[in-house]
């Protein structure tokens, strides 16, 4: 299983699902907004039973009902309530599950760091916005890709900017979040450095190569996100880059020495590493996802 480690948290075991299995032009961490969450609604289960059958006809016999007791049967399991941020009227019941189902794979206190979820019907122009405590995501794209932008905004951003976290008496380090300062110890620190001087500066050896994505190379949060996302839902091609890469083998390290420190399967890229191009979305890459509710 996927396990998340942090300043703030002991290692926690994550409920398999989509993680975490997810591309995007014009995704970039947003300040937080205000949390429009509603209570989820109530589940009723339905319970079924059979009659009793009628009996066989003897030979000049009248028939007659043979009292017979019918198996219990057992009450269908109550389908487990919605997460009080994803429950919204406005958000289709097909986004609730899946959103649900990735939210769900994190360790409750990283969780509760988002305050806010929106699915935006309107054709936006980005297709994913996150920050510290929030998510914005297109509901105008396929199933796998919206779980996909998921994972990105969610476990990219929300989980880098919001969960992982340093203290102020470590000092400040040359990476900013707009006006949001990162400390020294905040552990994507160690990550960012990997490719990065600055959140926006990239180191003079690095190269188009030593990112998972082209978007990656956009700027030092980009490069978390599409690595979390290029690890969940294309972890074989991952591998097979990082034993011809010693950048990209760093950031494999990186994830599951800080990020993924148990592992179960998810996802099955279907996205072949021909050796060479390097693709620039990994929310666009095709995948076969594994887990469930």
């Amino acid at each position: 299983m996927y396990c998340f480690l942090s300043k703030r948290l002991q290692p926690r075991q994550i409920v398999p699902v989509a993680l975490l299995g997810i591309s995007l032009i014009g995704t970039h961490s947003v300040p937080e907004r205000m949390l429009f969450a509603r209570e989820p609604a109530a589940f009723q289960a339905s319970v079924s039973s059979e009659g009793s059958p009628l009996g066989h006809t003897a030979a000049g016999r009248t028939p007659r009902k043979i009292a017979r007791t019918a198996a219990p049967v057992p009450p269908s399991p109550r389908p487990r309530a919605l997460l009080p941020v994803v429950d919204q009227p406005d958000i289709r019941e097909e986004h609730k599950i899946i959103a649900d189902e990735i939210f769900r794979m994190v360790p409750a206190a990283c969780r509760g760091q988002l305050q806010s979820f929106y699915v935006r019907y309107d054709n936006p122009k980005q297709r994913g916005l996150a920050g510290k405590t929030s998510v914005i995501v297109s509901g105008n794209v396929s199933d796998a890709e919206f779980r996909a932008l998921l994972i990105h905004e969610f476990f990219g951003h929300v989980i880098d900017l919001g969960c992982l976290e340093g203290h102020m008496d470590a000092g400040i380090s040359n990476f900013r979040d707009g006006k949001d300062v990162i400390y020294k110890d905040d552990p994507s620190v160690s990550f960012y450095q990997i490719s990065w001087l600055t959140d926006k500066i990239q180191r003079a050896d690095a190269h188009s190569n030593h990112f998972v994505t082209g978007y990656a190379s956009w700027d030092a949060f980009e490069d978390f996100a599409e690595t979390v996302t290029y690890y969940v839902l294309q972890e074989d091609a991952f591998r097979a880059r990082a034993t011809k890469n010693a950048t990209l083998a760093k950031k494999l390290q990186w994830m599951e020495t800080h990020l993924f420190t148990k592992q179960k399967t998810v996802a099955t890229g279907l996205s072949n590493w021909d050796g060479k191009s390097v693709p620039w979305d990994a929310t666009k890459l095709p995948y076969e996802w594994h887990a469930k509710q």
